[in-house]
């Protein structure tokens, strides 16, 4: 049911995708010009030689990456006078003058059309092909690398045999050459296909369009016209690669402590399950984000940058994939694996950074419209909804909950938990259905709390002449069957310790509703796939005089997270003599468990995971 709910929403935004807005974007792109350039060096005339590179570009600061200079590098090295195309619409200070040492030209435009608008636009702009061009490769900043010398790629492009190269192809959507690097030789760049198609690229608004009309539609229209295209790595050569030897071989280290444990055999492995299951389900691969083990086995020189949004290895991280590209690789002369990992590594944090901001924004405000109706209606939609709501923030930000114990069915429940960062309420919101309670200046944030609002978070401001008014709303709260999440420290810890509980929290346990009482521990033991140490644990608490918005950018940039929630046993009414009493039992126990789960002790017996 729940697979058929997704399919059929699927399907609808589809629809609407390719029914309204796609229309739409396609007639701004016919009504915008796509000459968009805003400056161009040198003025004037451009002096260009047989063999071209138009190089596209975009960064939103306008920053050239080091990276990228050492791949223009080595196109100038091997015969081609490179155009770089930007699409940022500026240029960092300094970065002009580092690539006017690499590039015949640079010119810079407004960030329209996307790429195949940048290289339409650099080909009106200079004039190409003319008369002596012999070859013209279209190259964009999507790939690191390269990895290994890229001269002996650019010496097979044999335009006797194929009359346009693609370093891959693929099958999804139609066959197509992939588009981060295209060459065409000299009947290509003179065939009436080649003017017919650049003629007709508009700068249209919307990235799917791009995709089919531009990105599959060029190879298909350049076979139309009666041209050769081809692959340097197959398509069915790398599938071939995905035997069952290679996974047998795989599964006998297995047997091994060694390869049970190893992150890179691990990695392996689920790739290659990945892909025989696609394979037998005939369901078209991408080569350079599914097959790209099988690539650098073969000597491909690049690494593309969806690797890092896509995260094949379900948060193993960056420099793990790089450890794993150069034991696959064997270590080939010229292949700076320890740079392209930290660069990678900067590269898709910012990635991961601007995507989570950008769902967070978009769920939360689908949230509102969702909690406001459920708000307004009885029952218990819209404790359901707030829990669901967590889950969805929580699955944005790549935090992975393990939960042990049985958490407690009684209602209500006052769930009495440790504190050290801002994140708790995100993994408790997820795995516990109750309320929070937080200060009143909270409310007040922007953004934060408008989120806290969609938990039903109780808002309490301290004071002395409202702690009476506020007790009866919390009261109130648990005798209508809500659960209550309390941080009895008052303040959030560094993560290595619980902090001292203060008794006037656990007032409520004695109060009219006669609330359960469950002590929950939350530790934080992994952190981009690798076990959290003591020095890690800042890395997530919040605390002291912290300031929260760099602390929480920082936080999102990394890879994944994973939380232990583990449950005590639930109290009944009536555990403890008082609320002291219960104050100094629930510490110690929280104190111990959570002491216990940081250093991966044995749990508590009868312990049960239950997530």
């Amino acid at each position: 049911m729940r697979r058929w709910l997704k399919w059929a929403v699927l399907k609808l935004l589809s629809k609407v995708k390719w029914g309204c807005f796609i229309p739409l974007a396609v007639l701004a792109g016919r009504v915008r010009s796509p000459h968009q350039v805003s400056m161009a060096w040198p003025e004037g005339a451009v002096k260009l030689g047989p063999q071209v590179v138009l190089f596209m570009h975009f960064d939103g600061r306008g920053a050239v990456r080091q990276q990228l200079l050492g791949y223009m590098r080595e196109l100038k090295e091997n015969g081609r006078d490179i155009v770089f195309v930007s699409n940022s619409g500026k240029l960092a200070p300094g970065a002009l003058e580092m690539l006017k040492q690499q590039c015949a030209a640079v010119l810079v435009r407004r960030n329209v059309g996307y790429d195949f608008g940048a290289w339409a636009d650099a080909l009106h702009h200079l004039g190409l092909p003319r008369a002596d061009t012999q070859e013209i490769i279209f190259a964009n900043d999507s790939v690191f690398g390269p990895l290994l010398p890229l001269g002996d790629v650019l010496r097979r492009l044999n335009y006797e045999k194929s009359d346009i190269w693609g370093l891959t192809e693929s099958w999804q959507v139609r066959y197509h050459l992939q588009s981060f690097f295209l060459a065409f030789g000299p009947k290509a760049l003179r065939a009436a296909a080649f003017a017919k198609f650049w003629n007709a690229v508009r700068p249209v608004p919307a990235k799917a369009y791009i995709v089919h009309k531009y990105e599959v539609g060029i190879t298909q229209a350049m076979m139309a016209g009666g041209l050769s295209c081809n692959a340097l790595w197959s398509y069915e050569a790398l599938l071939r690669m995905v035997d069952k030897a290679e996974l047998d071989k795989l599964t006998e280290i297995d047997a091994t402590e060694l390869g049970r444990n190893d992150p890179v055999q691990i990695t392996r492995k689920l790739q290659i399950l990945r892909i025989r299951d696609g394979a037998a389900q005939r369901k078209p691969l991408n080569p350079t984000s599914d097959l790209w083990r099988q690539l650098l086995l073969t000597g491909f020189p690049f690494i593309k940058r969806e690797l890092l949004r896509d995260n094949p290895q379900q948060g193993a991280g960056c420099r793990r994939l790089g450890r794993c590209c150069a034991g696959d690789t064997g270590g080939r002369p010229g292949a700076d694996f320890a740079g392209f990992a930290a660069d990678a590594e900067r590269q898709g944090a910012l990635i991961r950074l601007y995507a989570r901001l950008a769902l967070v924004l978009l769920w939360t405000l689908f949230a509102v419209c969702v909690q406001a109706v459920l708000v307004a209606l009885p029952g218990w939609g819209k404790a359901w909804f707030a829990r669901f709501y967590w889950r969805g923030v929580g699955r944005i930000l790549g935090l992975r909950l393990r939960l042990i114990g049985q958490r407690s069915g009684h209602r209500p429940t006052l769930f009495v938990a440790n504190h050290c960062s801002w994140l708790d309420i995100v993994a408790l919101g997820a795995a516990v259905p109750g309320c929070f309670i937080a200060k009143a200046e909270i409310a007040r944030w922007p953004g934060i709390g408008l989120i806290a609002r969609l938990g039903r978070t109780i808002f309490v401001s301290r004071n002395r002449g409202t702690v009476a008014h506020e007790q009866r709303v919390l009261e109130k709260r648990l005798e209508q069957g809500d659960n209550i999440i309390l941080f009895p420290e008052g303040t959030t810890s560094d993560g290595n310790r619980v902090l001292p509980f203060a008794s006037a929290f656990f007032t409520l346990a004695f109060g009219p509703a006669r609330p359960w009482v469950q002590p929950v521990t939350i530790v934080y033991d992994e952190l981009d796939g690798q076990q959290i140490r003591r020095g890690d644990r800042p890395e997530i608490a919040w605390y002291g005089d912290m300031d929260l918005a760099p602390h929480l950018l920082r936080l999102l940039r990394r890879g994944s997270l994973r939380a232990t929630i583990l449950f005590g046993e639930p109290l009944p009414p009536g555990s403890f003599a008082n609320r002291k009493a219960a104050c100094a039992g629930l510490e110690g126990q929280i104190s111990q468990n959570a002491a216990a789960l940081r250093q991966g002790r044995e749990l508590p017996a009868g312990s049960a995971a239950v997530a």
